[in-house]
């Protein structure tokens, strides 16, 4: 019984966070940098914030990024933070966002989220500010926020 309500209070958690829709930030810049310093740079940044570069490819401008799963006592669920950085034309659009998932007892997904991080992040959330702040120095210009709602 105990687990059937821990089930049910983190559906309840899922689908409260589903209802309401989901509001994707995407960072955007000119970039003054070539594609290959810049990734080199955003790498090493990356990897000392613990994240695993799963692709690197500054030939066709795509880098992403992403932390082995975390089991959170709080949510009941994984989370994964992801780096998503794309550079067409010397024109960079990032995406940070935090995946949360929830596996049955079998282990497959039963169900999930994301959250979008921009400038309204902790300040103390270096796994953000420190990406963020290399890519506008790096870049040599201004972050923008674009907003989307995804329902």
């Amino acid at each position: 019984m105990k687990h059937f309500i821990s089930i049910l209070s983190a559906l309840a958690f899922l689908l409260l966070l589903n209802s309401c829709g989901t509001t994707v930030w995407q960072l955007k810049t000119d970039c003054n940098s070539n594609t290959e310093d810049l990734f080199k740079r955003i790498s090493m940044i990356l990897m000392q914030e613990n994240f695993l570069i799963k692709q690197n490819d500054p030939k066709i401008g795509y880098l992403q990024a992403e932390t082995t799963p975390n089991y959170s006592f709080w949510t009941g669920m994984n989370e994964t933070r992801y780096w998503i950085i794309i550079v067409q034309d010397n024109k960079v659009t990032a995406q940070a966002k935090v995946v949360y998932t929830q596996q049955n007892v079998f282990g497959a997904t039963s169900g999930g989220t994301e959250v979008y991080y921009n400038d309204k992040a902790h300040s103390d959330w270096t796994w953000y500010w420190n990406v963020r702040n290399e890519l506008e120095k790096t870049c040599g210009s201004k972050i923008i926020f674009v907003e989307k709602k995804v329902k």
